[in-house]
């Protein structure tokens, strides 16, 4: 599932459970008939619990940065000095060239 799908489906589940409380506090008003102070209390603790739950499913967590890989680091190092030798080069052509130096280091190392 891709981020968009899930914040989609993340969107729908919390208006689809939002929904739902409203049915189930009208249902139970009803059935207790209860009066406007407790229909208030009632809504207060639908209302927190539904905070709760948001807060829980939001994506307010923050995600861990992945440390630089090899490769990311070689590449970030070759791009500047290529970038350097070629400023007339387009990006996409300079990340093609910092492959294949790549490859030249690893197949070095590997025969080393």
């Amino acid at each position: 599932m891709n981020t968009t799908s899930y914040h989609k489906f993340v969107k729908n589940f919390n208006k689809f459970t939002e929904d739902y409380n409203k049915e189930i506090l009208e249902k139970i008003v009803t059935t207790l008939s209860l009066g406007d102070e407790d229909k208030t209390k009632l809504t207060e603790m639908f209302s927190s619990i539904c905070v709760k739950s948001e807060l829980l499913s939001s994506k307010s967590a923050p995600k861990k940065k992945r440390a630089p890989t090899a490769y990311n680091l070689f590449m970030k190092d070759m791009i500047k000095e290529l970038r350097q030798k070629y400023p007339d080069i387009d990006k996409k052509e300079l990340m093609s060239m910092g492959a294949k130096e790549w490859q030249k280091q690893k197949t070095k190392k590997g025969t080393k």
